[in-house]
């Protein structure tokens, strides 16, 4: 990864993703927030596409990586960001801070409505969104 634009894609396209995911989050918490708990292929379909999506997220994460490997080497990091490439930044961690907290409300409906066992549920250190963001940072 070379220049502003290769960079700038990368991160467009992990933001795209990041919106499909929480797209398919949006869905599930109407669902349960209304009492319409699904169960069959239309819940296996969607969680089927949000695990495909989650590996797309790997692979670009790669890409921002090397991305930010780039800038650095550049000597630009932090302020001296280009403000396209800054606020891409931004709308992407917006956009996982809120699926993280929109999936962690669904789980709880889940688990009140007695549909997740506590078994089930990532461990704490797993549901913490500021680990999110150290996997972005430090990754």
């Amino acid at each position: 990864m070379s220049d502003k634009d290769e960079i700038l894609a990368a991160i467009d396209e992990h933001n795209g993703v990041c919106r499909e995911i929480l797209a398919i989050v949006e869905i599930e918490n109407r669902a349960l927030v209304q009492g319409q708990l699904e169960s069959g292929p239309h819940a296996l379909e969607r969680g089927d596409a949000k695990r495909a999506l989650l590996e797309q997220l790997d692979s670009l994460k790669g890409k921002i990586k090397q991305g930010r490997e780039f800038l650095e080497s550049q000597g630009l990091s932090g302020a001296s960001l280009d403000s396209d490439i800054s606020a891409a930044i931004e709308e992407g961690k917006r956009l996982i801070m809120k699926a993280v907290a929109l999936d962690r409300e669904n789980e709880k409906i889940l688990l009140k409505n007695g549909r997740l066992s506590p078994g089930t549920l990532p461990s704490p250190e797993a549901r913490r969104p500021d680990l999110v963001a150290k996997t972005y940072i430090t990754g």
